[in-house]
């Protein structure tokens, strides 16, 4: 490399730098933080069914429950959606099984747009996301997404069962309507799990129905 570029490429890192990030992981990720901005990008590096593999399940039900950061990506989260959609909801599932480095898998919900999922929201009235955040500490779950009135349905329900939730979230809003889950037709709530009470619902399957029955109850299935 010449000198010059050298310099210039060192004075970019050591900006980067001081600006508080690492420097190369800000050279290599998106604006999102992901390392891949959409599907067709993480497809072109990953291969399906060693890295990442996909399940959908169409019951003909008008909701349709989807974690598109499910099996290594974030724990738990496939357990929690097919425990909810309980084979009478649609399902989808976007799952990382690589030995390490799920989470590079991850795409933003706002970019996620695998074609199988897009095809699935599209003919379903509602959806509810399943994600997981990292929080050892606090039980809770975060709700937001742009159906309003299903989240604070939702949030009740959860309330009264006992669940510590945080509606409307101020953190995780899921607003947008690129995000995945507000592609149905009356757009969707996203459910924002903490890593403990995620663990404490695949150790215990009493709080697991109580929790999938609750959703299923606030949003009319049986």
């Amino acid at each position: 490399m010449p000198a010059k570029a050298f310099t210039i490429f060192y004075f970019l890192i050591s900006s980067m730098s001081f600006a508080g990030q690492s420097s190369w992981t800000s050279l290599f990720t998106t604006p999102s933080g992901d390392k891949y901005e959409n599907f067709l990008a993480l497809k072109k590096s990953e291969v399906e069914g060693v890295d990442f593999q996909t399940v959908k399940e169409y019951v003909g039900s008008s909701v349709t429950i989807i974690a598109p950061h499910a099996g290594r990506i974030e724990l738990g989260t496939s357990e929690i959606t097919r425990a909810v959609a309980r084979n009478s909801l649609n399902l989808y599932l976007f799952e990382g099984i690589k030995k390490s480095g799920n989470f590079e898998l991850h795409i933003t919900s706002d970019h996620f747009d695998e074609p199988q999922a897009l095809a699935l929201m599209r003919v379903s009235t509602l959806g509810i996301s399943i994600h997981g955040f990292k929080d050892d500490n606090a039980s809770s779950i975060a709700i937001g997404g742009a159906n309003k009135i299903v989240a604070e349905r939702l949030a009740v329900v959860l309330q009264k069962l006992g669940f510590d939730v945080e509606f409307p979230s101020r953190r995780f809003k899921g607003e947008n309507l690129e995000n995945i889950v507000n592609r149905a037709i009356t757009n969707g709530v996203q459910l924002e799990i903490s890593s403990k009470l995620r663990a404490e619902l695949l150790n215990d399957s009493a709080k697991m129905n109580a929790f999938a029955k609750g959703i299923r109850s606030a949003i009319g299935a049986t």
